[in-house]
């Protein structure tokens, strides 16, 4: 929630936000850097636990940030619904097999800790000249972990402020319309390239993480004829809306953005009875009822 954000919203008629979920909850244990995990690793992890995912962040302290969820339109199991972490860490010592973790710990986390959700924010400018004042961080582009960019996009925001106002020796009626210039397509590229990139559907992760492994295998084999993987790049400095033109060019946001909107889509109109599920009816008969 942003106060700055909402006087926008009041003094702007044309100041469009968007508020969004990510379609999933989750829980976050943090467990010391396994033997056989680098420092500085981060990770995604299909079927992590039965009909979980897993995004794993590096900590300081070498220490990991094990996120653990489910989208909300598959059922929890309900051994990780259970207040007992014994149970929970009798679920982790059977299904865990991604690096080795101490599973009573991680049962002592998750039972202290509810699920938490998380909300994705799109705007289409950060700057009110009326107000003098300026979005950035979460105020401007709140996003999902998936790409560990959201803090580094932040500070982005920061040193670009910073260069600017040194730039224009201060001269705020120059800055504001040029942070926004600069720094929207950024936040925008950030939040989509956090929830374009990773599929809802487990056929088409695989499906993207097997095209991903094998363009940075060709890459390192032939650099001078297959491009690099813009995500990794991400990490090595290439800039935000960069890596969304590319991924674009790619086809992969196209593809993933109907996948993942349609599956939201799908769950809303059923969890709210604007469609409901046919139980029964002759395979004919939804094929008529199709073509009418």
């Amino acid at each position: 929630r942003s106060v700055v954000r909402n006087a926008f919203l009041t003094r702007h008629r044309d100041f469009e936000f968007e508020l969004r979920g990510t379609f999933g909850v989750s829980k976050s244990i943090h467990v010391p850097l396994p033997d056989n995990v680098e420092e500085g690793t981060f990770m995604f992890i299909n079927e992590c636990l039965p009909g979980c995912r897993s995004f794993i962040l590096p900590e300081t302290g070498r220490k990991l940030n094990v996120g653990v969820g489910h989208t909300i339109n598959k059922e929890c199991p309900p051994e990780l619904q259970s207040k007992d972490p014994a149970v929970v860490a009798a679920y982790f010592k059977k299904h865990w097999h991604a690096f080795d973790i101490d599973a009573d710990e991680a049962g002592r986390q998750w039972v202290d800790q509810t699920w938490n959700t998380i909300s994705q924010v799109h705007v289409n400018f950060y700057h009110s000249e009326p107000l003098r004042a300026l979005l950035l961080g979460d105020a401007a582009h709140a996003t999902s972990p998936q790409i560990g960019q959201g803090m580094n996009t932040a500070l982005a925001d920061a040193a670009a402020l910073d260069g600017m106002l040194d730039e224009h020796k201060d001269d705020w009626t120059k800055v504001l319309p040029q942070f926004s210039k600069e720094r929207v397509k950024e936040g925008n590229a950030l939040t989509d390239l956090s929830f374009y990139t990773f599929s809802l559907s487990p056929r088409q992760q695989v499906a993207l993480m097997t095209r991903q492994s094998v363009r940075r295998t060709l890459n390192r084999l032939l650099p001078w004829l297959v491009e690099p993987d813009p995500m990794t790049e991400v990490s090595r400095g290439m800039k935000l809306s960069e890596a969304y033109h590319l991924m674009s060019k790619y086809g992969v946001i196209r593809k993933v953005r109907a996948v993942n909107d349609d599956i939201m889509r799908d769950h809303f109109e059923k969890t709210n009875g604007m469609v409901r599920e046919e139980i029964s009816g002759s395979v004919a008969k939804k094929m008529v009822l199709f073509c009418l």
